[in-house]
């Protein structure tokens, strides 16, 4: 797979979007999968629907966030968007959850990871106060191990008290779980400082 990321910090959520969309006919005229991240202070109701405009896809995950990675660079006040295309076998697929409150969620999420133990699942949650129990409760019912396939964090707004959103297709999800999933890639998650660890571990004790 490749994938690529680019950022815009224009003023406006559509110009940010022209100007992303630009660079990537540029640089990878192709993709399989859009994931963007968004700063909060555009308007949620713009975002499903500019993005289908401009890009032509329902293949993407966009969340909102205070502050995003753009290679080195850190981006405010704009968005960020990383392109993914498919070389060879393997697929990119979405599994979501709109509202944790909803009987029955946490069984539904565990049995869909417990089913798919062979995929490597990206994790994206909605910031909220229940999210953190029912993170740990749908850990208590995985049952394969080792539990090494999954990633991930909460969406950030830059408010106290404000909401945080993932936007899938045409709907805006407050208070759930979008899991990316990329099936028939080898992955590791023990690489650090962009090389995989090798020889003796020493551990510092002084």
């Amino acid at each position: 797979m490749v994938a690529k990321v680019f950022a815009s910090i224009r003023n406006s959520f559509l110009f940010c979007l022209e100007e992303i969309e630009q660079k990537l006919r540029e640089n990878l005229p192709s993709y399989n999968f859009l994931l963007f991240s968004i700063h909060p202070s555009f308007p949620k109701e713009d975002v499903n629907r500019l993005i289908k405009k401009v890009f032509h896809t329902e293949n993407y995950l966009a969340f909102t966030s205070a502050s995003s990675f753009w290679n080195e660079k850190i981006i405010e006040n704009g968005v960020v968007c990383c392109a993914m295309k498919l070389e060879r076998e393997g697929s990119i697929s979405l599994f979501v959850v709109e509202d944790i409150m909803v009987p029955g969620s946490v069984r539904r999420l565990a049995d869909y990871l417990n089913k798919t133990p062979e995929q490597f699942h990206f994790l994206l949650a909605n910031y909220s106060m229940e999210m953190g129990f029912f993170i740990e409760e749908v850990g208590k019912f995985l049952t394969y191990h080792p539990i090494n396939n999954i990633v991930g964090g909460l969406c950030s707004t830059t408010q106290l008290a404000g909401s945080t959103y993932l936007f899938i297709d045409d709907r805006v999800i407050e208070n759930g779980v979008a899991v990316l999933n990329f099936k028939g890639f080898e992955v590791a998650t023990d690489i650090s400082l962009g090389f995989r660890p090798y020889g003796i571990t020493y551990t510092i004790a002084k």
